[in-house]
């Protein structure tokens, strides 16, 4: 049987592995689409749908989480790395239909929401640097 330690290394392993690294590549890409088209080229349709498909992911993985045999307050900051993690992609989403619906929009406001986002993913590696620290101890 499974312990409670081996629970939660095994769900922040695939937090990791199946959403973290898929969201930092499709951000690279991201990146690197919207330096070669521009705003105007950007298949923000395509993006949306990668980022919708990350935040469905951690959705199941945070309902699987609910499902497993882990301490009350690790359970809690997981859900909450979970939840920021969702939040951001939530808010880059908003970003993007944003610039893609509304072109005219200036790009120092869809900075703001941006920044936003990525204050969500610092808190949400902030939370999940210290779960894996109270699993050291």
């Amino acid at each position: 049987m499974i312990n409670e330690k081996e629970h939660i290394s095994h769900l922040i392993r695939t937090f990791i592995e199946e959403i973290i690294h898929p969201y930092r590549e499709l951000n690279v890409q991201m990146s690197e689409q919207w330096m070669q088209a521009g705003r105007d080229g950007f298949d923000y349709n395509g993006v949306i749908h990668g980022l919708l498909h990350l935040k469905k992911a951690a959705e199941e993985l945070a309902r699987d989480s609910d499902k497993t045999d882990v301490q009350p307050e690790q359970q809690a900051l997981f859900n909450k790395c979970v939840t920021l993690f969702i939040t951001a992609v939530e808010q880059q989403i908003q970003t993007l239909r944003t610039l893609g619906y509304q072109a005219a929009q200036t790009i120092g406001a869809a900075a703001q929401e941006q920044d936003q986002s990525q204050r969500y993913l610092a808190s949400m590696s902030k939370n999940l640097t210290a779960l894996k620290q109270s699993l050291k101890k």
